[in-house]
């Protein structure tokens, strides 16, 4: 042990979970852990997005029936999802996963939440939480 306090950041970056080039399906869904660039955070929230709006119309369209199990349902199954991919989203801008709370500030933090991961580039290169997920793309002709 030399005592350095970096020594412990450097085991977490080297994490097989951080690294984005190797993250499946299963972890991209799931773990809080690493880094997405716009495009799999756009793709998810508009799959997620689909499978929930549905519900919301059927509830909006007749609120007399109340909420059903399944739309109780429907919504724990999109909840967890919903919170990997924002939290991986602000740990690509170099910000901890516990930004995805601002979503519970109505309107506003949802706003700014959706134009700080849904349109600005992440941080270049390799950061706290992982290497540049698009260190390995080819840049555009």
């Amino acid at each position: 042990m030399t005592g350095d306090k970096t020594a412990g950041c450097d085991l977490y970056l080297d994490n097989k979970w951080s690294d984005t080039s190797s993250m499946n399906l299963a972890s991209l869904l799931f773990s809080i852990n690493g880094r997405v660039n716009r495009a799999p955070y756009w793709i998810v929230a508009i799959i997620l997005c689909s499978i929930v709006l549905p519900f919301d119309i059927s509830l909006y369209r007749n609120p007399d029936a109340g909420i059903s199990g399944v739309h109780l349902l429907v919504a724990v199954a999109v909840l967890w999802p919903w919170i990997a991919i924002h939290a991986k989203r602000w740990n690509d801008i170099d910000k901890s996963g516990w930004w995805t709370i601002i979503n519970l500030v109505p309107i506003i933090g949802l706003l700014f939440s959706l134009v700080v991961n849904g349109y600005l580039r992440g941080t270049q290169g390799r950061n706290r939480f992982g290497d540049d997920p698009l260190a390995n793309s080819e840049p555009p002709m």
